[in-house]
């Protein structure tokens, strides 16, 4: 039973992952073709914080821009690595009573008062893994496919108290408010999809992926001052794209 209880996707990923790199390894000794896909993708993401520890204070969702290449080891696995990129977002909360003056901070928000907190953050994360495809028998443009692999993912926030319920605050508390928030880390992804050939060349694919950024717990910048912690939930991503293939002859 508590192998049952331990047990999680993060298991399920780096299972897969090794023996997929493993199949991988044994078929790109028998046979390599080189045939390249390039792609671009646009999704919509779920970029969540724990509550008390970045939500409300930072937007939770985010367009995202992926561009990758992808190329085929054998008959079944593939190959993919790609940059997702999720623009900077701006939000501006009003904190009520009760709710942290700053994201994971020991201070609440008095009962007869409210702190107005400007933010903003933004997220890179390039990524590489292997590819699982089908092709439909009876309709070979059509092709569904899982990838599992790592994301090298870098945090940046930053999150100042603007003013209060007597206005505006001077600059010097503005900036005595101010924490910021930095960290990369290794996460697993992973992605379900399903792609269709329009032409011999170019194809169009919808996908939705998983990647594990609960990892992160970020404290801000040393400060004078209250220190302050970020908590991410993991993100989730639907998207479409399209992509070109075979186009070396």
């Amino acid at each position: 039973m508590p192998a049952i209880k331990n047990f999680s996707l993060q298991h399920v990923c780096s299972t897969a992952l090794v023996l997929g790199l493993g199949l991988g390894m044994q078929s790109t000794a028998m046979a390599f073709e080189f045939n390249p896909t390039l792609g671009a993708d646009a999704a919509y993401s779920s970029l969540r914080f724990k509550n008390g520890f970045g939500n409300p204070v930072y937007k939770q969702h985010n367009s995202v821009i992926n561009l990758y290449v992808a190329n085929p080891l054998w008959e079944f696995i593939g190959v993919e690595a790609g940059y997702q990129w999720f623009p900077e977002r701006d939000n501006n909360v009003r904190l009520n009573p009760g709710q942290r003056a700053l994201s994971g901070g020991p201070a609440t928000v008095a009962g007869d008062d409210f702190s107005q907190v400007e933010s903003k953050r933004k997220l890179d994360a390039p990524y590489l893994g292997l590819t699982f495809n089908y092709q439909v028998p009876d309709c070979r443009r059509i092709n569904f496919f899982a990838l599992l692999g790592g994301a090298y993912v870098d945090l940046t926030a930053e999150e100042k108290t603007v003013a209060d319920v007597d206005g505006a605050l001077a600059a010097n508390i503005i900036s005595a408010s101010t924490r910021k928030f930095n960290d990369s880390k290794i996460v697993f992804v992973a992605k379900l999809g399903a792609s269709l050939m329009v032409t011999e060349n170019i194809g169009l694919r919808a996908f939705g992926s998983w990647m594990n950024t609960n990892r992160f717990k970020v404290n801000s910048d040393p400060v004078v001052g209250f220190p302050a912690e970020v908590r991410m939930k993991d993100t989730y991503m639907l998207g479409i794209g399209v992509f070109a293939t075979n186009f070396l002859g």
